[in-house]
């Protein structure tokens, strides 16, 4: 009988400030290969046991690749320490077992992620707290050194297919059934169904769509008879199955965007600031005479003031939870406390 791994990923709140992926890429479906996706890498392949880390070693092993290809050298990173970086911001209740994918590449972008050797992913650091200042200090400082620039969203398998043609690794979480563990060396079953097990991250890392299969570094070790020396191939249909009604067995994607634009996509070497100000509200009051204006620059068509600043101004002002959103049509810059 089959182990099922301890299941550890959740759906993150829907977030329309995510960038996605199919507005940054210039690559369209229809103009991808037949295969595609990253060169075999020498990923250090883990296993999380029993542990709901499952995030953060997707995590890891997204940043692993990005290092390689980076600097030529695979470096073993610590899955323990994006996981509990994750439970700092995911939102989720604090006797949750488990995060998100939104997390994870959140706390890349923010903290990065230290090597294995500072912070082993062991059930002793997953069950106590972070070690003291000193000690977290250097973990902290050895993190930032491996952080990615920023992420986009991958909405369906369609913008991780693309994305993979890129060569860009995909990080996603998975609703899964019982079936899922069916698998014989890394071939996952046709036909989704079975119990309801959980939610999974894992990394996508190439596709096949003669065959219509995802390839995926999984976190259950090399010598598991579910996968094949740690990897294993997902068929199409597990990423477009509906679980139910509204319920899409993909919970979310995203992949690191590392782009540098073309000559004619670069900002401009000068901006002009509008003669129109934004007007600001907070709770639906329009605010005025503030001392600082946020006006508009016209070649970007956005505010001085980015809205995720007067977030965290105004939340460690006030303490609570605070949402800004930009409202183009009108030139207002709206804040829900």
């Amino acid at each position: 009988m089959v182990k099922i791994p301890h299941p550890g990923a959740y759906p993150s709140p829907k977030d329309h400030r995510d960038w996605l992926h199919r507005v940054i890429s210039k690559t369209s479906i229809e103009d991808i290969p037949v295969e595609g996706g990253l060169d075999d890498v020498p990923l250090i392949i883990h296993d999380q046991g029993d542990l709901p880390i499952c995030t953060g070693e997707a995590g890891s092993y997204l940043q692993m690749v990005n290092q390689y290809f980076e600097t030529g050298q695979m470096i073993d990173l610590s899955a323990m320490f994006i996981y509990k970086m994750n439970r700092k911001i995911d939102g989720l209740p604090p006797d949750t077992e488990g995060s998100t994918v939104k997390a994870t590449v959140d706390t890349l972008r923010l903290r990065g992620v230290c090597r294995e050797i500072l912070f082993p992913s062991t059930k002793a650091n997953y069950e106590k707290p972070l070690p003291g200042n000193r000690q977290l200090g250097r973990i902290l400082r050895n993190a930032y050194q491996n952080r990615i620039i920023a992420y986009t969203k991958c909405l369906n398998l369609d913008d991780i297919l693309v994305a993979l043609s890129e060569k860009k690794p995909v990080i996603f979480s998975m609703y899964l059934l019982s079936n899922f563990y069916k698998a014989r060396r890394g071939r996952v079953p046709n036909q989704v169904g079975g119990d309801n097990v959980g939610g999974h991250a894992m990394l996508a890392l190439k596709y096949n769509q003669e065959e219509k299969w995802v390839k995926v570094a999984q976190s259950w070790g090399k010598n598991d008879s579910l996968t094949d020396n740690g990897y294993m191939y997902i068929p199409f249909n597990w990423f477009t199955y509906n679980v139910k009604p509204d319920f899409p067995m993909l919970m979310e994607a995203y992949t690191v965007l590392d782009y540098i634009p073309e000559e004619v996509d670069r900002v401009p070497d000068k901006l002009t600031v509008s003669k129109g100000l934004v007007k600001i509200e907070i709770n639906g009051q329009s605010i005025k005479d503030l001392r600082l204006v946020p006006f508009l620059i016209n070649e970007l068509g956005t505010p001085l003031v980015h809205t995720d600043i007067i977030e965290k101004i105004i939340g460690n002002i006030t303490g609570q939870k605070v949402k800004v959103v930009w409202d183009a049509d009108n030139y207002i810059i709206k804040i829900n406390i």
